[in-house]
């Protein structure tokens, strides 16, 4: 996960510093990011429900914010 997670801190910045960028995207965007740093999160996870696919929810979240964001820079 540190693997996915550095470079994403690293783009992050980039999509976060837009001055038109909207807050809905960007709260989805630092949302996913902070489930995705929580380690307890992902302990709890693993060790204590046996269930590590559920990381995939704040993947998604990280995804819709990040799909959204590329949305409103495309022109129309």
């Amino acid at each position: 996960m540190t693997l996915l997670i550095i470079p994403l801190l690293l783009l992050g910045g980039g999509f976060l510093d837009q001055p038109d960028l909207a807050a809905g995207p960007r709260r989805l965007i630092v949302g996913g990011l902070l489930l995705l740093i929580c380690t307890p999160l992902y302990w709890a996870l693993v060790l204590r429900f046996d269930c590590p696919y559920l990381l995939i929810v704040p993947m998604f979240i990280l995804a819709l914010g990040i799909g959204r964001t590329m949305r409103q820079s495309v022109p129309q």
